[in-house]
């Protein structure tokens, strides 16, 4: 008798539970990459992997994919209008890129039941149509890492929490954070965004950086279970050490050009130098002034808009080079407005790069001795 109800017990529990296990065929994970060498990977990157034991498939989903090819590549890319779509690669091929790159690679196995692994597959499948595939790629509201986390927020709003804070940090001093040692790349992109890129952030804001996804879906929940249930190092590669001594060349370089300024100006067998350098500083301030201005209202990257550079990065500056005199009112104006973009700096309305501030500093006392002889 106790053998035939064994029997009868296996049996009912095969027809409960056995079609739920033949449906939970997928195994979903982040792939989180490391730093690259190139600009485009400066950030490092994020993409969702999706093995299938029934069919036997390895699928990375990659929401990073651009046309390099682009000739107006640039253009689109300042301009806020190039467009990122998603593709679908073979994992071996995905993973031998990486390691040709010698970009380390983690992965985070995701621990969802066979119907949220359904819908977040038909989701992936249904953003590869070409009527979906495609998004206008923001490096600070919308890229490949958000997109990864906005696949699991749309599908399980109700039920997903990443447990969001406010940080003690803001989108600029996390970029800064990655461009430790690119000076030149870090001053550019720092000059080019605006205050909204100072505003404190929140756990969810910092999605935007791979790694800080990373973080963050190791305390996110779903369904009040931890989302994350293994990670596992996929590639392992020695990280550059990042408290190696380094010089900021770009800060060394504007001290350098502030020091040769002031002593041309003093003195006099150099007072030939000191007419070329101010008229380059003017000329220089006037051209980035104009860059913002275009990018301010031509961009559609929302980060490069309200860009109080403009204060000390006049677009008229040139005008001071082809028609010097008469000009104590603009300079005083001028004069003003660098004091207000260095107080936005300390009060931190936006901050100004480290590496421009003695530019600045050098713009000031060109336009002091300006108006000193105009007063």
């Amino acid at each position: 008798m106790n053998y035939t109800a064994r029997i009868l017990f296996l049996y009912l529990w095969l027809i409960v539970f056995a079609p739920k296990l033949e449906a939970n065929t997928y195994r979903i994970s982040v792939l989180t990459c490391a730093q690259g060498v190139d600009l485009y990977a400066t950030f490092g990157h994020s993409a969702i992997r999706v093995v299938d034991s029934t069919i036997h498939t390895d699928i990375v989903y990659n929401y990073g994919t651009f046309n390099f090819n682009d000739p107006d590549f640039y253009v689109k890319f300042v301009k806020g209008d190039l467009l990122y779509f998603i593709e679908a690669c073979d994992y071996n091929s995905f993973i031998m890129m990486y390691a040709y790159e010698h970009r380390s690679v983690t992965e985070q196995v995701l621990a969802v039941d066979s119907t949220e692994q359904n819908q977040i597959v038909s989701y992936l499948n249904e953003n590869l149509l070409e009527q979906y595939k495609y998004y206008k790629y923001d490096f600070v509201n919308d890229n490949c890492a958000t997109r990864v986390y906005q696949v699991f927020d749309q599908l399980f709003t109700q039920h997903l929490n990443c447990h969001t804070v406010k940080l003690q940090k803001t989108h600029r001093s996390i970029l800064n954070e990655m461009l430790i040692k690119q000076d030149w790349t870090r001053l550019g992109i720092n000059l080019m965004l605006g205050k909204r890129v100072d505003q404190p952030i929140t756990t969810k804001q910092s999605f935007f950086i791979p790694k800080y996804l990373e973080q963050g879906l190791k305390t996110t929940d779903l369904n009040n279970k931890k989302l994350v249930v293994t990670e596992n190092k996929l590639l392992q590669f020695d990280e550059q050490a990042t408290h190696e001594t380094h010089y900021n060349q770009a800060f060394l370089v504007f001290i350098a050009l502030l020091l040769v300024l002031l002593l041309s100006y003093y003195l006099h067998p150099l007072s030939i130098l000191y007419s070329i350098l101010s008229s380059a500083y003017l000329i220089i301030s006037s051209l980035l002034g104009i860059v913002f201005l275009c990018m301010w209202f031509w961009s559609s990257h929302v980060s490069m808009h309200d860009n109080y550079n403009i204060l000390w990065a006049l677009p008229t500056n040139f005008w001071l080079v082809i028609k010097p005199k008469n000009k104590s009112k603009y300079v005083m104006i001028a004069l003003v407005l660098i004091c207000i973009s260095i107080l936005f700096h300390f009060i931190g309305i936006q901050k100004l790069p480290n590496e421009i501030i003695p530019f600045i500093l050098g713009l000031f006392f060109i336009l002091l001795t300006k108006w000193k002889v105009h007063a």
